[in-house]
């Protein structure tokens, strides 16, 4: 239920429906259990969508914890968490540990998916982009970035959304950089997936 409040932008209900789901669970689970950690990721989404920025990170910290606890520390399903920790990091100023944890992001969807998989190339044009706002620039990124496109193009229509979100990401390091012409190329490839969303 929270989660269909969170995709509808109808954040305080979504907030009340994820905190009594919270309150459930210390009442009747174990301390640690897979869906404390379901139920927290949850909750750092939608704190993150109110703007609370800290507050998330924490909360996914907390699923991450649960996770390990119970999955055991390799376990592939915490890379989406601990990427996201990572982003939230740098937001927050954290710049050396919010790059580790994309790059611990990057490593474990390369070991369940493979170096060309789908997440995998997501998380790296996403590392690549924060390398851009939090880090040395776009020379570093850009090979990235360009890695993680082809990857995901090779994917086709499954990874549509991705593949939208990584041209996106390179046509703002473009127009950061003031390489317009390529910025406009990156955001025109990117506007027919948008329209097939529609």
């Amino acid at each position: 239920l929270a989660d269909a409040y969170r995709r509808l932008g109808r954040l305080p209900e979504a907030r009340a429906a994820i905190e009594r789901a919270i309150a459930i669970d210390d009442a009747v689970l174990p301390a640690f259990h897979w869906r404390r950690g379901f139920h927290l990721n949850t909750l750092g989404q939608i704190q993150y969508a109110m703007g609370e920025t800290a507050q998330a990170l924490t909360s996914f910290e907390h699923a991450v914890e649960q996770g390990r606890v119970v999955n055991g520390d390799d376990d592939p399903s915490l890379a989406s968490d601990i990427a996201s920790i990572g982003a939230l990091r740098l937001r927050l100023g954290q710049a050396e540990s919010g790059f580790e944890a994309l790059r611990d992001a990057i490593s474990r969807f390369a070991a369940s998916q493979g170096e060309h998989g789908p997440r995998t190339a997501r998380i790296r044009v996403n590392y690549a982009y924060n390398l851009v706002l939090f880090g040395p620039g776009d020379a570093q990124a850009l090979p990235l970035m360009q890695r993680g496109l082809a990857d995901l193009r090779a994917h086709g229509e499954g990874v549509r959304n991705f593949l939208y979100d990584a041209l996106r990401q390179i046509g703002k390091t473009h127009w950061l950089a003031e390489r317009y012409h390529e910025a406009l190329a990156a955001f025109a490839a990117a506007q027919p997936i948008l329209d097939a969303r529609l």
